[in-house]
């Protein structure tokens, strides 16, 4: 409703004004409507209220600190809500300055579909999802667990393995220290069969074997404890698959012809017709000796009146 102005006449008391009726009807419209305004704006500021139009200008609070600057239109003021719900998504930009987010107790990063979500504490930093973690970079490299003051780089969990997809270039590491055990430590380790560690007291290999810590630097076959007849005492505990062991000499492959099948075999030379003898240094070929008969030797046999078969048999004992 536009303002309604009483009709006050050329001059006082003249009569050509409003008369009092439609000036007091007047003056009653014109306060009703400011009436309405004013209430409205008192609610709003006293809690309750809705403002029905645009409020152009700063917002500053009772400590006279600045909410919201109208020429820049952001918020710069301290935001003091406990619970922020939004439909949609959350960007916070800094383009002079870093971004500090304080907390008194635990900050926590939350997916609500899923139990995934980040902590930071005093205590440190916990990553937890049903799902693998991948840790990625866009840019530069990632450093977990890096100490600036040790230079040390911590990755794993006292409960599970770091495992390397891929290769691990230890030329970048100016050397690898490999944790030490000694007697009094070793034992409280919960290890699987198998295991081997270095023991810095005895300056021995040993390895964890049903429950107890075995020795496996042995200086010799005697220190060993044979329980499956792997070390044989005797020919008899082989196995000879391949017949290595031969039994007999047909066994053997004599590719060179050192085992002789006849006894010409042995002895070298010789001339057809020869025979072996037994020599003062071993054994040797021997030529037959002939024997030879004259006329007058055949006269001899007939004058001793010796018959045909007695000739005969003196002949083959020559």
């Amino acid at each position: 409703m536009a303002i309604q102005l009483v009709n006050l006449g050329t001059s006082a008391n003249k009569g050509d004004g409003d008369p009092l009726r439609i000036a007091f009807d007047k003056v009653n419209d014109n306060f009703q409507e400011v009436y309405s305004d004013i209430k409205q704006l008192n609610s709003a500021n006293f809690g309750g209220g809705t403002l029905v139009h645009d409020t152009i200008g700063n917002v500053i609070a009772h400590d006279s600190t600045l909410l919201v600057d109208a020429n820049t239109g952001e918020i710069v003021g301290p935001l003091a809500s406990s619970s922020w719900q939004t439909t949609g998504a959350i960007d916070i930009d800094s383009t002079t300055d870093d971004i500090d987010i304080t907390a008194s107790g635990v900050l926590t990063l939350e997916n609500a579909s899923q139990t995934d979500y980040i902590t930071i504490a005093n205590t440190g930093v916990t990553i937890y999802s049903d799902s693998n973690v991948a840790i990625q970079s866009a840019g530069n490299d990632i450093q977990i667990g890096y100490d600036v003051a040790s230079g040390d780089v911590q990755m794993g969990h006292n409960s599970s393995q770091v495992v390397v997809n891929g290769t691990l270039d230890a030329k970048r590491f100016a050397k690898v220290e490999v944790p030490t055990y000694d007697t009094a430590t070793r034992n409280g380790l919960v290890v699987n069969n198998g295991t081997i560690i270095y023991n810095n007291l005895t300056l021995a290999l040993e390895a964890y074997v049903d429950g107890s810590w075995v020795s496996v630097s042995q200086q010799d076959v005697s220190e060993f404890t044979d329980n499956t007849n792997l070390i044989p005492g005797d020919v008899a505990d082989l196995t000879d698959n391949t017949v290595l062991l031969k039994t007999d000499v047909s066994q053997l492959t004599d590719t060179t012809n050192l085992i002789p099948t006849t006894i010409g075999d042995l002895l070298a030379g010789g001339n057809v017709g020869d025979f072996v003898t037994r020599t003062s240094t071993g054994y040797g070929w021997t030529a037959p000796v002939p024997e030879s008969f004259t006329l007058t030797d055949i006269k001899a046999v007939a004058a001793a009146s010796i018959d045909f078969a007695d000739f005969q048999a003196r002949i083959a004992a020559l």
